[in-house]
C-alpha cells in the first residue's frame, strides 16, 4: 500500500474522528481540533493550488513554521502530489537557512507569521516564491 493509500484511507475511515488539536497560544489558551477529513481536504487544496501556479512532481516545497495544521497539511500535499517537502529547522540562523534553501531550490517557501520578518530580510533563490502559512492555494 502507498503512502497515497494509507491517507486516502485514513481519510475515509475517520473523517469525523479528531486527527490534530492545535493550541492557539495568543488566543489565551484556545484550542482548535481538525478531522482526518478536514485536513484531507485542506491537502487536497493546497496541493491544487500549488498545481495551477505550475508546480509539477518533483518540485521542491520549503516549509519554515512551527509544528501545527500548517505544517501537517503543507506535508500531506507533498505527498499526494509528488513535490518533494523540505522542512525547514526554525531555530537554523538565516545564513543557516539560505544555505539549505540554495542548495534545495525550492519552487515555493511557506512560511509561519513568526518567521515572516526573518525570510524579508534573507537572499532567496530567484525561482522561490514565498506565501504566508495558512493562505489561500491562489496566493501562489
Amino acid at each position: 500500500m502507498s503512502v497515497v493509500e494509507i491517507i486516502e484511507r485514513a481519510a475515509a475511515r475517520f473523517s469525523t474522528r479528531e486527527f490534530l488539536t492545535e493550541l492557539r497560544l495568543g488566543s489565551a489558551g484556545q484550542s482548535a481540533s481538525l478531522t482526518y477529513a478536514e485536513v484531507y481536504e485542506r491537502s487536497l487544496r493546497l496541493a491544487s493550488g500549488m498545481a495551477r501556479a505550475g508546480l509539477r512532481p518533483g518540485d521542491r516545497l520549503a516549509v519554515l513554521m512551527d509544528n501545527g495544521a500548517d505544517m501537517v497539511t503543507s506535508e500531506w500535499a507533498c505527498l499526494l502530489t509528488g513535490y518533494l517537502w523540505v522542512a525547514l529547522n526554525t531555530r537554523s540562523s538565516s545564513a543557516e537557512l539560505e544555505e539549505v534553501l540554495a542548495d534545495s531550490r525550492p519552487a515555493v517557501l511557506i512560511v509561519g507569521s513568526a518567521y515572516a520578518g526573518t525570510v524579508a530580510a534573507m537572499s532567496l533563490p530567484k525561482s522561490c516564491r514565498v506565501v504566508g502559512a495558512g493562505a489561500e492555494p491562489e496566493g501562489l
